[in-house]
């Protein structure tokens, strides 16, 4: 099990961009998300949580580089 970071601490830690983030969490990108106080509003990548392990090994599957 890795770290459990944001969105924009991932894209920090692979030098990406967040937008990139996004189009990976689209794509499959494994993630979990943030429970909320308010459940009215409308999820969104601010609130995903990413595994850097699994990250890596998803990049790896999918022949990412990094």
């Amino acid at each position: 099990m890795g770290l459990k970071v944001n969105c924009s601490d991932l894209a920090a830690i692979f030098g990406v961009s967040q937008t990139k983030i996004d189009t990976w969490a689209d794509q499959g990108l494994p993630f979990s998300i943030k429970p909320k106080k308010n459940t009215a509003q409308p999820t969104t990548s601010k609130d995903y949580i990413f595994d850097t392990t699994e990250v890596i090994e998803w990049c790896i599957k999918n022949k990412i580089s990094l």
